[in-house]
């Protein structure tokens, strides 16, 4: 079973993280979590705890601490956030989350980024450039609101129904495609 790990940014669809590995867990992959330090609140800790029999590394490990058991075979984010994308794009590993998705995309790893970006966000100059360069860089990108790859602002207020339409498979399709070639079956 090859192993995803889903980064998870402070973003509504956050709340949605359960689901979203459930599914992925459905579709054949072993699951683990990993949070950026502002996504701890916006997580449901034990719920996840329950359902995957761990909690999410939200923190580098102490010196004390055994390493993961298993690298990941790819690498999801969702939901990304401007930030973490500008950050991932311009290199700047400053947590555990980011520095895992930077590791990836240096290793070659398929990581599939799915931006939570308000319409105010989305047309601040960097987004753009840090897009272009993870895209050349082999990161794959998917919209939240359609499971497509070409990707749209999600307008400001409306994070509460992107939540409630967002269908898991596209992140599983998405992958399946990462890894076959194949077109995304939306």
């Amino acid at each position: 079973m090859p192993n995803v790990t889903l980064v998870v940014c402070a973003a509504p669809l956050s709340s949605r993280t359960v689901d979203i590995a459930t599914y992925l867990m459905r579709d054949a992959w072993s699951v683990s979590i990993v949070g950026t330090p502002s996504s701890a609140a916006w997580l449901d800790i034990p719920l996840l705890v329950s359902t995957l029999g761990s909690p999410p590394r939200i923190d580098y490990r102490t010196p004390d601490q055994n390493r993961s058991a298993a690298d990941p075979d790819a690498v999801v984010v969702c939901p990304a956030t401007f930030n973490t994308v500008n950050k991932v794009a311009a290199g700047i590993a400053d947590n555990y989350a980011v520095s895992l998705i930077c590791e990836s995309v240096g290793a070659g790893l398929p990581v599939l980024m799915a931006p939570m970006v308000n319409d105010k966000l989305w047309r601040h100059t960097a987004l753009p450039g840090a897009i272009e360069a993870l895209s050349k860089s082999g990161v794959r990108f998917m919209d939240l609101q359609s499971g497509e790859h070409s990707l749209q602002p999600i307008q400001s207020g409306s994070g509460a129904g992107v939540v409630e339409s967002f269908q898991p498979r596209w992140l599983a399709a998405a992958l399946r495609e990462m890894l076959s070639g194949a077109a995304i079956d939306t």
